[in-house]
């Protein structure tokens, strides 16, 4: 309000502010408005179409999916099939009407043999296929895209597992559906899509990322992403105006790891985008008008006082007199202000000067305080020159290296760091001799003058100078703090009740391995302790944690030179075999196999099952040798799980204990 009531329009600044207040806050105003209109809709639109688009998909194939395994599902549950009976085949073909899409059913039995089937196809072995795998472990499965054996097409397969009496799994019972059946599913959705004014991509892809299914064409041409984290950066917005984007929405369909991918492209929402862009040309087009204005109506305002300005500085004879026979009145309240202020300057430069000479003798007293001050502070301080020779280094930081201050400022700098350290001290330094992002601050290693090695926490920075640029920085020794901080790494890959390596140190082994350029051979040993569960729950933990041990105790004895033994999970193990010998690998193999069943003392025989699969990195995926190895865990766990629980009833019998 103060200043509302000074305003005085004679006053230059005040016409400035007022021209320039108007000049840029209609047109801003208006320029925010429309782009948060426009950019909201936009976003409204396309979030509407996506997420719309992609439910109908997704709802179509989660329909067909689920009435599939509900088919197989009946089927199984016959008394015929269970029973594996001669007229099961019978049976198969004549519930082939139900099925109108599929190509064949078929009965498999245990072992992956094709027993029976709709079309006569038997003998045929499908215990390798990881849909087989996931339903002999009793669950639903759905294979990736296939070849068909029969008629050489496209075709993905239904597994459910058939349970007999006693709720066992005794085989599986598949159904072959061509994809041509998904195309057919999803052409009326594209249809009526296209026939809406989208310009749009879908794709279908498997556990695998294959194709199964898309549209336009037989491949998804268009780059994945999330369309509401791209929208949300207003850099993306505006490149809408001139480029056209692919928006992409993903989705995951239930009960398989099958993905939909569906994008619609920007140029559907064109219409908007040029609004917004139109709306921006006004803008800055108004902008720029009243900028010209603003320029011509203070334009006679500043000419007239500039030149009587110019001829009293360019007449050197004028003194302060002549300057104050200057009539004010004539000039704005601004430059009569400036009059003032060259009187005030021109009588003062006297006491402006003995001012400068005690700020002078203070800054002096000020620099010996500062020097006291960092020749006694704890912390490590030095300064180098710009040809990197030492400019200053107070008494801390000597001692960092064992050395008096004489000897330290005769050797160079880089000579007190390992060749580490002096990398990295390079690496930031440009070759204007500044620091990159003007500040450098990390751990490196040094050499002690006895030629220990010792971690120095460096913060390094630059400062200008008249005659060059000076490197400025502070050391302290922090080796006690690493030494600290790697036993505590040491102890995080560590599990707490084995010693072993656990889950966390695995999972980076195998990330390390799966970046790794150099050809190795790689084996993943996964082993399962069958009795784990009976264990705790009839005899109690402490019973189940020594099996844990002795199970630990056993790998680390077989595989002590071939690989790591790490505990993944609470009866689960692991060990990564690097570059291994295959005799070697044999033999502990054989040695593991004998184990099984081994009694300790009167604790519950040991008994484990276990798996194997190989690979070479660079080219397998890490994460699939190891699915694998659990994979054939599996399968050796369902072959002699009967026999364990019988020699367990034995052992609980002769004890007393519950089975």
């Amino acid at each position: 309000m103060k200043f509302i009531r000074n305003c005085n329009l004679r006053s230059l600044r005040c016409r400035l502010l007022i021209v320039i207040v108007v000049s840029f806050l209609v047109p801003f105003l208006f320029f925010l408005c429309t782009l948060f209109i426009e950019y909201q809709d936009l976003k409204n639109d396309i979030s509407n179409a996506l997420d719309s688009t992609a439910e109908r998909y997704k709802s179509s194939l989660e329909n067909f999916i689920s009435s599939e395994f509900y088919k197989l599902e009946i089927i199984s549950s016959l008394e015929s099939i269970k029973n594996s009976s001669q007229d099961s085949e019978t049976i198969l073909r004549n519930l082939k009407g139900s099925f109108p899409e599929a190509q064949s059913v078929a009965y498999v039995n245990m072992s992956g043999q094709i027993i029976y089937s709709s079309n006569n196809l038997k003998n045929i072995s499908i215990a390798d296929r990881s849909y087989f795998i996931n339903a002999m472990k009793g669950e639903r499965a759905l294979s990736g895209l296939l070849l068909s054996r029969i008629s050489n097409e496209k075709i993905i397969t239904f597994a459910v597992p058939v349970f007999s009496e006693k709720n066992f799994i005794t085989g599986v019972i598949i159904s072959e559906i061509p994809v041509e059946t998904l195309y057919k599913l999803t052409a009326p959705i594209n249809s009526s899509l296209t026939s809406n004014g989208y310009n749009i991509r879908f794709a279908l892809l498997d556990q695998n990322s294959n194709v199964i299914v898309s549209f336009p064409g037989n491949s998804y041409q268009f780059t994945r992403n999330d369309y509401k984290s791209f929208l949300s950066n207003p850099i993306n917005f505006f490149s809408l105006i001139f480029f056209d984007r692919w928006l992409c929405s993903e989705v995951k369909l239930a009960d398989t790891n099958w993905s939909i991918y569906c994008a619609i492209s920007s140029l559907s929402f064109l219409s908007l985008v040029r609004l917004a862009f139109f709306g921006i040309l006004f803008s800055l087009f108004v902008l720029l008008v009243l900028l010209f204005l603003s320029y011509f109506f203070v334009y006679n305002e500043l000419s007239r006082p500039l030149k009587v300005l110019e001829g009293v500085f360019n007449d050197i004879r004028k003194g302060v007199r002549e300057i104050n026979s200057i009539n004010p009145e004539r000039l704005t309240l601004e430059f009569g202000q400036l009059f003032y202020n060259i009187k005030n300057i021109w009588t003062q430069l006297d006491k402006k000067d003995s001012e400068l000479e005690a700020a002078n003798k203070e800054l002096r007293s000020a620099e010996r305080r500062y020097r006291a001050l960092v020749d006694n502070s704890l912390t490590g301080i030095f300064m180098l020159a710009p040809d990197f020779t030492f400019r200053y280094a107070n008494v801390q930081f000597a001692s960092i290296f064992g050395y008096s201050i004489e000897e330290l400022l005769v050797k160079s700098p880089l000579d007190l760091f390992t060749q580490d350290g002096q990398e990295a001290i390079r690496s930031v330094v440009t070759d204007e001799g500044t620091i990159k992002d003007d500040r450098f601050h990390s751990i490196i290693t040094g050499v002690h003058k006895n030629g220990n090695l010792i971690y120095l926490e460096i913060l390094l920075t630059y400062l200008l100078d008249d005659d060059g640029i000076y490197l400025f920085g502070t050391a302290a020794d922090v080796s006690d703090k690493v030494a600290y901080q790697r036993n505590l790494e040491f102890l995080s890959y560590r599990d707490s009740l084995t010693g072993v390596y656990n889950r966390r140190f695995f999972e980076e082994e195998l990330a390390k391995l799966s970046i790794s350029r150099l050809k190795r051979k790689v084996a993943i040993v996964v082993v399962d302790i069958d009795c784990l569960k009976w264990a705790n729950d009839r005899i109690g933990h402490a019973e189940g944690d020594n099996l844990i041990i002795r199970t630990a105790r056993l790998l680390e004895s077989i595989f002590k030179e071939l690989g790591e033994v790490c505990r993944i999970g609470g009866d689960e193990f692991a060990v990564i075999c690097i570059d291994y010998r295959n005799d070697e690998l044999n033999n502990a193999i054989d040695k593991l196999k004998k184990s099984s069943g081994l009694a300790e003392d009167d604790h519950v025989p040991l008994y484990i099952s276990f798996g194997v699969a190989f690979g070479h990195v660079p080219g397998d995926d890490m994460q699939e040798i190891f699915r694998r190895a659990d994979d054939a865990m599996y399968m050796d766990k369902g072959s002699h799980h009967e026999a364990v629980y019988n020699v367990l009833k034995i052992y609980a019998k002769e004890r007393g204990i519950e089975s």
